[in-house]
Order: structure tokens, then C-alpha cells, then sequence
């Protein structure tokens, strides 16, 4: 090795100690306390989720041992398979992350390439940054689903717990990868370094990616071989730009200190309450075009009930002008409850569930109005009652749905209209509301937590 490249390993193997001096110090202290908190938040919302039944316990979980980190399945399953696997996968997911607690010591000679490559794998198993329905991921998009008929199907405790648990596995993962990346950093160019110094320091021969590898198996016979980081030593050694990459490579190991909290953006936080209320006075005009197929489909329900009796006997009242009691409609519902996922059978009274649809509409299409003056104590607790309310009044609505499609002829089934899209609508304007109120609460707390550590 020339002097000049004697004087990089020098350069090098300074600036890793002022790395690992960081790491020690800084990184790993807090990896450890973001490790802890993520395995406590995805532990919470799994036991929350076991609870009430949304997934299911994995009948083999007792069977499955390791002492090495393991990544849970990622192979695709059919739609039929999704219930299973996803309480499968998630069984194994919270165990390994248990393990990745109990055994991971916070150092630098645990956190190797291949253990810091398993770990990063397995805390971004599930991508709760882009938790949607349209992630690549299987897993991804199936706990997505999940988590959207948990929150919108349920009361306001489940989206409490799910909500704030997502919001801290969301802001956890990204911190938890940075600071693996650094560590990662730190083990390549240790690595790159150990490759100069054992095997091509005293090589005669030109090196080639071939002749490092059967070196490296005999000199560094514990490690395993890393083409990829060979081949950037010879491009940083041997290269004509080898001078540009040894000064880029050095450049990733500069310490940049820590960015102290900044104070919250001053928001007015009322806004976002407002504008929930807003989603949820969108829905009026909602509710009355449902208001109005419904009356259509009970019509047609009442008028298959007419028998020849029936008709005889209103004969018989008009002719002997008799009063009789008004009689209720009285429809027995079904639908599946997704916060419990048992059936739900309810009797409900049209007349007075059409009264109550009539009262909530025209109550949402006023909500703005009437709660302009209000501070945010009250339009959170509007908010909270608006939300509870619709979303039990949805569930009605959809078995009330199904109960005019199964219970009205064949022969007539084309007169009864559907409110699929006025469901969507619905739900869709639930999301947005339910959004504007996470988005309230997390605003909120930034600023609590900002008072706070100025307070310290």
C-alpha cells in the first residue's frame, strides 16, 4: 500500500473512532429507549386487536422457537387465506419483536452488517409509514384494511388505541432506521478497513474481486465476505477516482450533531375540529337521499304484505269509519359487528328510524353554524358525539340495506334502490372527520411536549 493510501486508512480508522465514540454515546442509548417503545406500541395494539377479537391467537405460536432474529412470512395469500395468515404473521411478528428486546444487546459488536440487516428487515416488516391499501407489500396492505374496519367500524375507545398506537409506531420507525443505518455505516467501512489491512495489504498481485474473496475466506475466517463492499474498497483504492471516493466515503462519517426540537408551527388548532365538522355536515345531504329511497323501499316491502284480508279489512274501516291504532314497522336487522366481529341482530322501528334519519340531517347541515362559537373542549366533545352517533347509525344503515334486498320479491327486486354509494360517502367523510381529529390531537401534544421540555 503507497503512502497515500496509508494516509486514508489513517484518516479512516480516526474518524471511526470518533464514530464509535457517537455511537456509544448517543445512538445506541437511544436506539435502545425507540426499540423498547416500538415493541410496547405494536405489543399494545396487538393485544388490543386479540381482545376484541379482530385477529386471532396463532394456534402454532407456542411451537415456533428461535434465539436468531427471524423475519415473519412475506409470501402472498389468497383472499379466503387473509384471516389466518394475518393472525399468523402478526403472532409471529410481536414474538420476534419480544426477542428483538430480551436479546439484543445496544453495542457495537452485536449490531453486526448481517444482524443490523435482519433487524432493520424486521422492524419495517410491516410499513407503517404508508400504512394503505395500495402499499406493494401484502402484509402492508392487509394490516391496512384491517386497521380501517377497526377504526371506522368501532366505538370511540378502539379508534382511540388504534389511532395513537399507529401515530407512535409511524414516528418511531423512521428514527429507529436512521440510527440503524448510522450503525450500519460504521460496520461497512470497519469492514472495508479490516479488508485493507488483512488481506490487501501485503498482496502482490493485482487485486481482483476473486483474489480478496479467497483471501478474506483465510484471513477474516469468522466473517462472511461482502462482494459489494470488495468491490467499493477497489474502486476507492485502485480507481482513477479512487481520491473522489475515499473523500466521499469520509464525508458519511462527518458527525452531524443532533437538530434541537424546533417550536411547533403556530397553528390554530380550532381549525381542525372545524374542519371535521365540516366532513360530518357534508353528510346531510346524504342522509336525506337515503332518507327518500328508503321510503321507496318500504313502500314496496308494505305492498307485498297486502293480502286480500288485509285490503277487505280497510274496506270495512272506511265504510264503519273505525280508528284504529296506528300500527309500527317493525324490521329485524342483521350485520356484523367489526369491533367484536359477532352477528348483531337489531329491531328497528322505520317510522321513528326515519324520524331520527330526518333529525340528523338536517342537525348535520346546520353543525357548522352552530358551532363556530364553541371552544375546543366542546367541538371535541360535538366531534366525538357526532362520530360515535353516524357510526352506529351506519351500521343500521347497512343491515336495513340488506333487509329491503333479501326481504322484497324477486319479481320486484329492481324497485328497490341501494345506498352503496351513499355508504361510501358516508365512511368517506367518517375517514376525513376521524382525521381532522387524530390530526388535532397530534398538533396538540407537540405543543404540550414543547411547553413541557421548555419548561425542563
Amino acid at each position: 500500500m503507497n503512502s497515500i493510501g496509508d494516509d486514508y486508512q489513517k484518516k479512516l480508522a480516526e474518524a471511526l473512532d470518533a464514530w464509535l465514540v457517537w455511537l456509544k454515546t448517543s445512538e445506541l442509548p437511544k436506539l435502545q429507549d425507540e426499540v423498547h417503545a416500538f415493541q410496547t406500541a405494536f405489543s399494545t395494539l396487538y393485544t388490543f386487536l386479540l381482545r376484541k377479537c379482530i385477529v386471532s391467537e396463532d394456534p402454532y405460536k407456542s411451537e415456533t422457537k428461535s434465539e436468531e432474529i427471524q423475519i415473519p412470512e412475506t409470501k402472498a395469500f389468497s383472499e379466503s387465506e387473509k384471516q389466518e395468515q394475518l393472525s399468523i404473521r402478526l403472532a409471529s411478528y410481536d414474538k420476534q419483536l419480544s426477542l428483538l428486546v430480551n436479546s439484543c444487546q445496544f453495542n457495537t459488536k452485536f449490531f453486526t452488517l448481517e444482524r443490523v440487516r435482519r433487524i432493520r428487515n424486521l422492524i419495517n416488516y410491516i410499513n407503517w409509514g404508508h400504512l394503505a391499501a395500495d402499499a406493494e407489500d401484502i402484509n402492508t396492505r392487509a394490516v391496512a384494511e384491517l386497521m380501517f374496519t377497526a377504526r371506522f367500524s368501532g366505538d370511540h375507545t378502539t379508534q382511540s388505541v388504534i389511532n395513537g398506537t399507529l401515530s407512535s409506531l409511524m414516528k418511531m420507525i423512521g428514527s429507529i432506521n436512521k440510527r440503524l443505518n448510522s450503525i450500519q455505516k460504521y460496520n461497512r467501512e470497519v469492514y472495508k478497513l479490516e479488508l485493507r489491512r488483512s488481506v490487501l495489504a501485503d498482496m502482490e498481485e493485482t487485486p481482483t474481486l476473486d483474489l480478496i474473496k479467497q483471501k478474506a475466506v483465510k484471513s477474516i475466517p469468522k466473517s462472511l465476505f461482502y462482494p459489494e463492499l470488495a468491490e467499493e474498497v477497489l474502486k476507492e483504492d485502485y480507481s482513477p477516482e479512487g481520491s473522489v471516493e475515499q473523500a466521499k466515503a469520509l464525508d458519511k462519517l462527518k458527525i452531524v450533531p443532533e437538530e434541537k426540537p424546533k417550536p411547533p408551527k403556530e397553528v390554530i388548532l380550532k381549525t381542525f375540529l372545524l374542519e371535521g365538522l365540516q366532513a360530518i355536515g357534508s353528510i346531510a345531504s346524504t342522509l336525506s337521499e337515503i332518507w327518500l329511497k328508503f321510503d321507496e323501499n318500504q313502500k314496496q316491502l308494505e305492498k307485498q304484505k297486502r293480502s286480500v284480508w288485509r285490503k277487505l279489512r280497510q274496506f270495512f274501516v272506511w265504510i264503519l269509519k273505525l280508528k284504529l291504532r296506528n300500527e309500527q314497522s317493525i324490521y329485524e336487522i342483521k350485520y356484523v359487528d367489526s369491533d367484536s366481529g359477532s352477528l348483531v341482530h337489531e329491531q328497528v322501528s322505520f317510522q321513528n328510524f326515519m324520524l331520527d334519519l330526518e333529525a340528523s340531517a338536517k342537525s348535520c347541515s346546520s353543525i357548522v353554524r352552530s358551532t363556530e362559537t364553541q371552544i375546543e373542549p366542546q367541538l371535541l366533545e360535538t366531534l366525538d358525539q357526532r362520530l360515535l352517533d353516524l357510526q352506529k347509525r351506519y351500521k343500521t344503515l347497512v343491515g336495513l340495506d340488506d333487509y329491503f334486498k333479501s326481504h322484497v320479491k324477486a319479481d320486484a327486486r329492481s324497485h328497490v334502490k341501494g345506498i352503496k354509494p351513499e355508504l361510501s360517502a358516508i365512511k368517506n367523510a367518517l375517514v376525513k372527520a376521524n382525521q381532522q381529529r387524530s390530526e388535532y390531537l397530534s398538533q396538540k401534544e407537540k405543543v404540550v411536549q414543547f411547553k413541557t421540555g421548555v419548561r425542563r
